[in-house]
């Protein structure tokens, strides 16, 4: 009977088991997975977020190129997420010309081109520019440790024209440096001097329109500085500020330049008198608020004040004697406008001569009588 029982039993577990083993292993292994990187915030005190290089194959085929030049990654790589391009942001903010700096008491990233500071901290879905809040597409995000930025925002945000090659995954940035390249260089020489017309950190480039407009690329050098300066009525100078060209301030559109050059004629030093302006007349014309208005031949523009004195060769004359293609010298105010005008040119002014009176017809005169 027990053993009966057993091989009952038995024949019970045999049957179970068959019912709930594993199938036959597969000839073909099955491929797993796709693990995806998640995103995550690291906190690192007292220093900029660090980047890692991605081991993903697939994020290293994105390329981005500043005018027609690729960004060399040497911390991390592009990303694409949700359809947007994110991308490490100290080599883009760099390619564009700005300068990159980590502020540890606001825990945020800064880049400061020219008169544009852009303001970002990982987590955030929003950047401050120049004050302003600007909402993000995309947080700022940390992604195996690289901070990583959108890339249009931050291109946009300075002025330049992003586009995406799907096919070839290429990030094309171009900014209006890719134009200023096309323009003939500066004679050479020692110096040059004209109107600033263009400021392209991106390209360490500036344009310059000559006396008689001609418009004209000037290369400088990394460290180049700009120094205001301040001309005096007796011909003394004083400093009033010197930095970086690039700098917030440092330099403005419309200002007269003299750039000095190297010997690979590339400017080494900018100098901006501020409250002088000199060249050639191309025009001057009667300002709606009832002033005028002098152009000179390097473009740049001064209004003139009611009161401004107008000279030559030390003697007063009249804004009306002033013509086109004469020399001159504006010394202005601290609000940029006309005080003096001094006309430079070499040569003689005839003044207009006052209208004598006629003499009057005189009387007769009696010759006087002999003394008896």
């Amino acid at each position: 009977m027990k053993m009966r029982s057993l091989l009952i039993l038995s024949s019970c577990i045999l049957i179970a088991g068959g019912a709930f083993a594993a199938p036959p292993a597969s000839k073909t292994p099955t491929p797993a997975a796709p693990v995806v990187a998640k995103a995550r915030t690291v906190k690192k005190p007292n220093a900029m977020p660090t980047f890692v290089r991605s081991a993903s194959n697939s994020t290293a085929m994105i390329r981005v190129l500043v005018n027609g030049e690729p960004v060399v990654f040497d911390t991390g790589e592009p990303v694409q997420l949700d359809g947007r391009v994110l991308v490490p942001m100290r080599e883009v903010f760099e390619a564009l010309g700005a300068k990159v700096s980590f502020n540890d008491e606001t825990r945020s990233i800064e880049a400061v081109r020219g008169d544009t500071i852009i303001s970002i901290r990982p987590g955030d879905e929003t950047a401050t520019v120049n004050g302003e809040v600007r909402p993000l597409d995309t947080a700022i995000q940390v992604i195996n440790g690289a901070a990583v930025v959108p890339l249009r925002f931050i291109s946009e945000t300075f002025g330049a024209q992003v586009a995406w090659n799907p096919n070839d995954y290429d990030v094309v940035v171009r900014t209006e440096a890719i134009v200023a390249k096309q323009l003939p260089a500066a004679p050479e020489g020692n110096s040059v001097f004209g109107a600033l017309t263009g400021i392209y950190p991106e390209a360490r480039l500036l344009t310059v329109r000559l006396a008689g407009g001609k418009n004209v690329r000037v290369p400088l050098v990394r460290d180049t500085n700009a120094t205001r300066r301040t001309t005096g009525a007796n011909g003394e100078i004083a400093v009033s500020a010197s930095k970086g060209a690039f700098d917030a301030g440092a330099l403005r559109l419309g200002e007269q330049v003299l750039v000095e050059f190297n010997a690979e004629y590339k400017g080494v030093l900018v100098l901006i008198d501020t409250h002088e302006r000199r060249g050639t007349v191309k025009s001057i014309e009667e300002l709606p608020t009832g002033g005028k208005q002098v152009t000179l031949t390097d473009g740049s523009i001064v209004a003139l004040k009611a009161d401004a004195a107008i000279t030559f060769s030390g003697r007063q004359i009249t804004l009306a004697e002033v013509k086109s293609a004469e020399n001159v010298v504006i010394r202005l105010d601290d609000a940029g406008q006309g005080i003096s005008l001094a006309v430079t040119t070499p040569g003689e002014k005839t003044a207009e001569k006052p209208t004598e009176p006629s003499p009057a017809t005189a009387a007769p005169t009696t010759p006087a009588l002999a003394t008896p």
